[in-house]
């Protein structure tokens, strides 16, 4: 015991910086003297995670900078408990039972520790996969050997579920390259539309498939035979793509289908949504009244936007029914 506290290591924790402390605390005599210490109450020394704890005392703001998400305070509440045994009138077994408890703290902190080394690492793995697979053919054999002992440290760390791990991260990676994808395909058309719109004449081929689709959409939305029918009526996409063919599809035919799309979506949507939808109905007809304001470039892309996007929550929200009626077994 006394041996021990000659090291003075509270002292020395708070004179050494980090890194130099964690080399001091590794060194021979310091290690036996711990060992000594520790023999009088455990047959299993725990030598390296006893010292930690003056880690967790005088270095914790590193400790905590490190792990941003979780709490040390009880382990420094151990910790603190732990030195106070040591410091007065040395009990073994009040030593022995707050070293137990600092233990229990110290493999929680170890094991969240260990975790988000373990996730670093994956990030590592397939930020290099991704390099890997962009990069030249002597290039990618020069990364496979960091890959190789990434992946053996993630294995090392987490011999249960490393592997289980790497593979449900290519999934989650993959569903987000995909929803990237879905995201620039989406942002890259609408651009295209935006600059055929702005050429003089306007180019509107691209609305040509834009009123078929939202035609298609509509009727997988609609139920009630009489509004197909209204719709099939009053928003006949052959006759609007005559009109876009023979240059016909001027304002009055713009602001007209869209006020008949907006009302038709307003009928079909659910009540949260009418607000929204009245202020777009607002926006069309405060552009009908002043002309002026029409450029035909913003105009389109904004409304198509809208449309599409209001369908879109109108189908979810279908889908959503219909899977609560099938978990009632409810057919429709």
């Amino acid at each position: 015991m006394l041996k021990f506290l000659d090291l003075n290591l509270f002292e020395k924790s708070k004179e050494h910086n980090f890194k130099n402390f964690t080399k001091y605390i590794n060194n021979k005599e310091v290690l036996n003297k711990t060992e000594l210490l520790l023999k009088t109450i455990n047959k299993e020394k725990y030598t390296r995670e006893f010292l930690s704890l003056y880690l967790f005392l005088n270095k914790s703001n590193i400790i905590l900078n490190k792990l941003k998400n979780y709490d040390i305070s009880n382990l420094i509440d151990r910790s603190q408990k732990l030195i106070k045994c040591l410091k007065k009138d040395y009990n073994k077994t009040e030593f022995k039972n707050n070293f137990q408890n600092y233990l229990i703290e110290l493999n929680l902190w170890k094991k969240y520790d260990c975790e988000k080394l373990v996730n670093s690492y994956i990030d590592s793995y397939y930020a290099l996969n991704i390099l890997q697979k962009n990069s030249k053919v002597e290039h990618k054999n020069l990364l496979q050997p960091i890959k190789k002992k990434i992946k053996k440290c993630i294995l090392s760390l987490d011999k249960i579920n490393g592997q289980k791990k790497l593979n449900n991260y290519k999934l989650v990676v993959d569903n987000n390259l995909k929803k990237i994808l879905a995201m620039n395909i989406r942002k890259a058309f609408w651009n295209k539309l935006k600059l055929d719109l702005e050429k003089t004449p306007p180019k509107l081929d691209m609305i040509k498939d834009l009123l078929i689709d939202v035609n298609k959409a509509l009727m997988c939305i609609t139920f009630s035979k009489q509004l197909k029918k209204e719709i099939n009526d009053k928003f006949d996409v052959l006759y609007l793509t005559k009109l876009i063919k023979n240059n016909l599809f001027t304002f009055d035919a713009i602001i007209g289908t869209s006020l008949f799309l907006l009302n038709t979506i307003q009928r079909l949507t659910y009540k949260s949504r009418d607000k929204l939808l009245k202020e777009h109905i607002d926006f069309v007809n405060n552009i009908y009244k002043n002309p002026q304001k029409f450029i035909i470039s913003e105009y389109l892309p904004k409304m198509f936007k809208i449309i599409l996007e209001e369908i879109e929550l109108i189908t979810f929200k279908i889908l959503e029914i219909n899977n609560n009626l099938k978990e009632k077994n409810i057919t429709i």
